[in-house]
């Protein structure tokens, strides 16, 4: 059995030393660096996988830039949850927190 992991970002970019994502990457620095001047506030980024069978998620190795940001932002304190998610008519269901790949 093929263990699926959910991947973020994914996109196109222009320039290979680009982030996919400056949003993305923006909202990953801001966590850490609220988190970091007060470490009493709890930090933590949400990833809703809407897919019922992920085994796991990971930063995408095809983007180093938010990839490192966004394991240094773990590492500093930021809660990362994955979280796996079902539409069912027209309403959102919880099915499971996945692990984050090392």
């Amino acid at each position: 059995m093929t263990k699926k992991i959910a991947i973020f970002p994914d996109g196109y970019r222009k320039n290979k030393d680009a982030t996919v994502s400056e949003r993305a990457l923006k909202h990953v620095n801001h966590l850490a660096s609220i988190h970091k001047e007060n470490p009493e506030i709890v930090c933590a980024l949400l990833f809703l996988i809407q897919r019922n069978d992920v085994d796991s998620f990971k930063p995408s190795s095809l983007d180093m830039i938010y990839h490192k940001a966004l394991y240094e932002a773990r590492d500093s304190g930021v809660k990362i949850i994955p979280v796996c998610v079902e539409w069912i008519d027209n309403k959102c269901h919880f099915l499971k927190v996945v692990r984050m790949e090392t």
